[in-house]
């Protein structure tokens, strides 16, 4: 019987040579595993951390307090939703007239009344000067006049010139009354010192 030569891994000479795998079998090595694909893979859902406040885009549960005002669907279509309307406009608060600012201390005097026109001013004067004459004391201050008397005073002169409602408190009115006292009572005591030194001469 005749032998048939063979390889050293016991095979025929004539057969072909044995794969790679069957060399790391007999070795004890493997290969590793092929990756899986990543379109055929399920990822792992991601666990939400709840140490950190939640955001809108973290988690969709996120309270309607923390929307924004721009966002809200109070400007939606729904013939039902209630809509607020603004509020009325006073017609009063439109036509107001502003007034201007009585001046404090030293600052009311004739000079502060040069804001006025000068032709208003004029007419002003010439009023008050016999109003005063008729009706209140020339020879006491303004602020010792009677309380009745000067009201009338004030008051027909103010429906007179109606444009002194203007003014807070009608302050120009007063700044002419405090003049005029205050000449004709400097008048009346030079006078009164002229008739006693010639009583003395």
């Amino acid at each position: 019987m005749t032998s048939v030569p063979t390889s050293s891994y016991f095979q025929p000479i004539s057969s072909p040579p044995a794969p790679v795998v069957v060399l790391l079998a007999m070795t004890g090595l493997s290969l590793p595993p092929p990756p899986p694909l990543m379109m055929h893979t399920k990822l792992p859902a991601r666990a939400i951390k709840r140490d950190r406040e939640p955001t809108p885009a973290s988690d969709p549960s996120f309270p309607s307090r923390f929307s924004s005002p721009l966002t809200s669907d109070s400007g939606s279509d729904d013939p039902t939703t209630p809509r607020a309307t603004p509020a009325p406009v006073s017609s009063s608060s439109s036509s107001s007239t502003t007034i201007i600012p009585r001046p404090t201390g030293a600052q009311l005097r004739v000079k502060s009344c040069d804001i006025i026109p000068k032709d208003l001013r004029e007419a002003l004067r010439k009023r008050v000067k016999p109003l005063a004459t008729q009706s209140l004391n020339l020879s006491a201050p303004y602020s010792k006049q009677d309380k009745e008397a000067l009201r009338l005073v004030e008051s027909k002169i103010t429906v007179e010139f109606p444009w002194l409602l203007n003014y807070q408190d009608q302050w120009p009115l007063q700044v002419f009354l405090t003049a005029l006292l205050k000449y004709n009572k400097s008048r009346a005591e030079v006078t009164k010192m002229k008739k006693v030194t010639e009583a003395l001469a």
